[in-house]
């Protein structure tokens, strides 16, 4: 009865602080997972469009052949060609501009999980070894009680075995006090009678 009371003392606030403890790391592993997932679908959207704009890049006009021509025409076909080819790169330097930012606070954020889940598998550690800790010291308690309620039931036998030796003395001693006192009444019975002589 003592061992359940003593591991049940031990065991409430334990089983309270972890509780708490569990859902606060549970919340951050939630939290971790979802930024990493939008991370992922950052990348995988900046590497559709680093490709999109490697494609437009790809199809630009070759720029040599805008010095074989010899029209005017033909130049300045060449040359508005040339200055939407120009707009879509200074575009395309612009969008990869966005997208490397975006990618390097994508990196940013990467290592801060890192850290974070660091962080996380070094409090879970600190979390088990005190659990750990804890189960020794309430092992240790219930060694200690159980030790202490077997000593006190070898005191109590002890004590109920002196308790029934008294006992039969005081009996014992009972009867000898009536023998006795029976015998000092027959000695004053006897000291008492008075012989009479018939004669």
């Amino acid at each position: 009865m003592y061992r359940k009371i003593i591991i049940s003392v031990i065991a409430a606030p334990l089983a309270l602080g972890c509780g708490a403890q569990q859902a606060a790391l549970r919340e951050q592993a939630e939290r971790a997972s979802a930024e990493r997932d939008s991370l992922v679908a950052e990348v995988l959207a900046s590497a559709a469009l680093i490709n999109q704009i490697n494609v437009e890049l790809s199809d630009l006009p070759d720029t040599t052949i805008a010095m074989t021509l010899e029209t005017e025409g033909e130049l300045t076909a060449a040359a508005q060609e040339n200055e939407m080819a120009l707009m879509r790169i200074r575009g395309a330097i612009k969008a990869l501009g966005e997208r490397g930012a975006e990618i390097h606070a994508a990196r940013q954020r990467i290592q801060e999980l890192s850290t974070s889940r660091t962080q996380l598998s070094r409090q879970i550690a600190t979390y088990e070894a005190t659990v750990e800790e804890l189960s020794a010291a309430a092992e240790r308690r219930e060694a200690q009680y159980t030790t202490i309620i077997a000593q006190q039931r070898d005191m109590i036998a002890q004590l109920s075995s002196g308790l029934d030796t008294a006992r039969a003395e005081t009996e014992r001693l009972g009867m000898e006090n009536t023998l006795l006192a029976d015998s000092l009444a027959l000695i004053d019975v006897a000291r008492n009678t008075v012989y009479y002589a018939v004669g």
